[in-house]
Formats: C-alpha cells, structure tokens, sequence
C-alpha cells in the first residue's frame, strides 16, 4: 500500500514561487533559466509526500542526476530547501523513518563535492 500524500495545495504553493532551478548555483545545468519540475527529495517506495521539505524545483538535467546520486542530491536538495528557510530534518526522519543526519554524514564521508554542504547542515542541525 502506498504511502503517497498528496497535497495539491502544496504542490501549487511551490510553483507559485517561481523558483527557476534551485540546484542551478551549485551545479553545471540549466544556468538557472531552464523550465523547472518539481522533485521530490523523498521519493518512491511510500515515501513521496508534498510537503515544503520535500519539494525543489530543478531543471530536467538536475532532475536526472538527483535521481542517479540519491544520496548526494538528497543532500544538495535539503541544502537549497534550508537556504529558503523550509528545512524540517525532524520532519523528514519522521517520515521517512531513516535518520536524515545519518544520510548527511554518509555524504560527508564520500568526500566529493558535497561535503562542505553536508558538514554546513551538520553544523547548523546538530
């Protein structure tokens, strides 16, 4: 059985924003001026849910690539949803019933480019 809550309002409230792609400052995509879908950071398996800490607007490319690196684009999107003042990891954990701070600290210790973002949100959610 699905765990899908949908939330129409949601979805709607979040594309009113006209966010351009939100992972556009951090990666080579679109420039930030491409057409935008929404991504669920939380997604598939019963996960998915329309809420403001699991929704971001990226651009097709991004898309794509935040679907093949689960973990890193989990991390980057949660990045962009803290910077709009809409991070909930508490919310997210709950949930998801998996620790989002685990998650951080797994892309972390990959050491790529996103561990300054990871260990920022580590800093910022103890």
């Amino acid at each position: 059985m699905s765990r899908r809550l949908a939330n129409k309002e949601a979805l709607a409230a979040h594309a009113d924003k006209g966010l351009g792609c939100e992972l556009a400052p951090f990666r080579a995509c679109c420039g930030g001026h491409g057409v935008t879908e929404i991504h669920h950071v939380l997604r598939g398996h019963g996960n998915r849910i329309d809420a403001a800490w699991n929704l971001v607007s990226v651009c097709p490319q991004s898309h794509r690539w935040c679907e093949q690196d689960t973990e890193g684009g989990m991390v980057l999107c949660w990045w962009v949803i803290h910077l709009r003042g809409e991070l909930d990891l508490q919310a997210i954990s709950d949930f998801w019933r998996r620790c989002a701070w685990q998650r951080i600290r797994d892309v972390v210790a990959r050491g790529d480019d996103l561990r300054r973002i990871g260990q920022q949100l580590l800093e910022i959610y103890p």
